[in-house]
């Protein structure tokens, strides 16, 4: 669906979504000088139709999850914590309960974790509420554990970032066409996704070489690791 979606969007929309995604905040504006007038809204009413931008209360557009997805790049933290925050935390506590109800019954022969009540404590409801607090804060260290994990979510292998990344680092590096070939960018938004991405936000040594050769003249990209 990302990829039909990104196979419909124009050179200067694709240029848009890149240039946002350079921004820490993901914002649309301001486009490129180029894009003014109804062209810059028709631009930014395409984008929002594809899905691949948000406008919020005070009526800025931002590059959403699905924009950021479209042109290879990782969602930011903040868009992932937010995504993240619309599913329950938690399961219900009957849920809780029963998962309880059967761990003890399973691995500990207990079966029921309800307290039986007398005018004192007896050694079932003292052990059983031992129990019950053991299980709850086993839960709750493993709902822990997995949003922690979830939120260290790295590029995707099959990512355009991460093919462009595998062409350049190559000894022989790749070319615009190349890198064009397995994204379906245009050369200028290639450019800034190499100016911006991968050498701003990503740091990495992108070197550039002029050469000519029987295939003519071409720019060779090469990734250069210390």
């Amino acid at each position: 669906m990302k990829e039909m979606t990104m196979n419909k969007m124009t050179s200067p929309q694709l240029t848009v979504l890149v240039n946002a995604a350079l921004r820490e905040d993901g914002a649309v504006h301001p486009l490129p000088s180029r894009m003014k007038g109804g062209a810059a809204i028709k631009i930014v009413n395409a984008l929002a139709k594809h899905g691949v931008i948000t406008q919020e209360d005070g009526g800025q557009w931002r590059l959403n999850a699905v924009g950021y997805a479209a042109i290879g790049e990782t969602p930011p933290e903040r868009l992932l914590a937010k995504a993240e925050s619309k599913e329950p935390a938690e399961t219900k506590p009957e849920s809780q309960d029963a998962l309880f109800e059967e761990i003890a019954s399973k691995h500990l022969d207990i079966d029921t974790l309800e307290t039986r009540h007398s005018d004192g404590l007896d050694f079932h409801e003292t052990s059983v509420w031992a129990i019950k607090s053991a299980l709850d804060a086993a839960y709750q260290a493993g709902m822990s554990a997995a949003k922690q994990r979830s939120g260290k979510r790295g590029p995707r292998s099959d990512s355009k970032q991460a093919k462009s990344i595998e062409l350049m680092k190559r000894p022989e590096g790749a070319t615009i066409e190349q890198i064009a070939e397995v994204t379906g960018w245009s050369a200028s938004t290639i450019r800034g996704f190499i100016s911006g991405s991968l050498r701003k936000r990503l740091g990495l040594n992108v070197t550039s070489e002029r050469v000519t050769d029987e295939q003519g003249k071409r720019t060779i990209y090469r990734i250069v690791e210390d």
